[in-house]
C-alpha cells in the first residue's frame, strides 16, 4: 500500500513539475513574441524617422535648391526682357508660381521633419504648423520642457495627421487641439464637429493604425469617442521621464 502512495506521490509531482515547464515554456514564448514585436516597432519608427529626414533634406537641398536658382535665371530674363507686355506678364507670373512652389517645397519638408521641433521642441513647432491651419484652435497647456526626442515626434506626426484626418474626412468646421503637459505626463486631445464615424468600423484603418503602433511603442493610451454627426473625439496620453 505504501508503495502505491509512493507511485501515486511521485505521479503527481511529476506532473506538477510538468505543467510548470509547459506553463512557463509558453509565458516565455509569449513574452520573447511581444519582445520581438516591440524590437520590430521600434526599428520600423527609427526608419520612419529616417526616412522622413531623408527626405525633407533632399526636398529642402535638392528641390528646393533647384527650384532657387531658377527663380534667378527668370529674375535676370525679367531684367533683360525687352518683349511685349505679354511676355512681361508671362515672366512674372512665372516668377510668382517659382515663389508659391518653394513656399510649398519647404512647408511639406518642415511637416515631415520640422526643423522647430529638433531646435525649439513641440510647442513651438505645433504653433507653426497650426497657424496655417483654418478653423483650428491650438491650446497647449502646463510644462513646456523638452522630453524623449522620439515621443516629441510621436506627438506631432499624431497632432499633424489627426488635424488633416478631420480636414479631409470629418467636414469639420471646427477644430480644438489641446496639449496638456506636466511633470510626469502629456496628453494630446483633438475634437472636431464634423460627420463623425462608427467608432469600431473606422478605427482600424491605416491612418489610426499608424497613430496606435506609435503610441503602443511607448506604451501610451489612445481613446475614440465619434457617432456619425455628432463629431469625432481622439486622447492620446503618455507618462514620461524627462531628459
Amino acid at each position: 500500500m505504501g508503495i502505491n502512495r509512493h507511485n501515486l506521490f511521485c505521479f503527481f509531482a511529476f506532473g506538477a513539475v510538468f505543467v510548470v515547464l509547459t506553463l512557463f515554456i509558453f509565458l516565455w514564448r509569449r513574452r520573447n513574441k511581444k519582445e520581438k514585436q516591440f524590437i520590430s516597432t521600434q526599428s520600423e519608427l527609427r526608419g520612419e524617422l529616417t526616412e522622413r529626414a531623408r527626405i525633407s533634406r533632399d526636398l529642402h537641398d535638392g528641390l528646393g535648391g533647384l527650384l532657387s536658382v531658377l527663380k534667378l535665371y527668370i529674375e535676370k530674363i525679367q531684367e533683360v526682357s525687352l518683349g511685349s507686355v505679354e511676355v512681361k506678364d508671362n515672366v512674372s507670373q512665372a516668377l510668382r508660381v517659382v515663389d508659391k512652389s518653394i513656399y510649398e517645397v519647404h512647408r511639406v519638408s518642415n511637416n515631415l521633419m520640422p526643423d522647430l521641433l529638433i531646435q525649439l521642441g513641440l510647442k513651438n513647432s505645433l504653433v507653426d504648423f497650426c497657424k496655417d491651419v483654418p478653423n483650428l484652435e491650438f491650446n497647449y497647456i502646463g510644462l513646456t520642457d523638452r522630453f524623449d526626442p522620439k515621443l516629441e515626434m510621436i506627438l506631432f506626426l499624431s497632432a499633424y495627421e489627426l488635424v488633416n484626418n478631420a480636414l479631409k474626412h470629418a467636414i469639420a468646421e471646427h477644430i480644438i487641439l489641446q496639449i496638456v503637459q506636466e511633470p510626469s505626463r502629456i496628453s494630446l486631445t483633438i475634437e472636431d464637429d464634423g460627420v463623425g464615424f462608427n467608432v469600431p468600423t473606422v478605427a482600424k484603418g491605416i491612418g489610426l493604425k499608424n497613430i496606435r503602433d506609435r503610441v503602443a511603442l511607448y506604451n501610451g493610451k489612445l481613446g475614440i469617442w465619434s457617432e456619425p454627426g455628432k463629431g469625432t473625439g481622439i486622447n492620446i496620453e503618455f507618462k514620461f521621464n524627462k531628459l
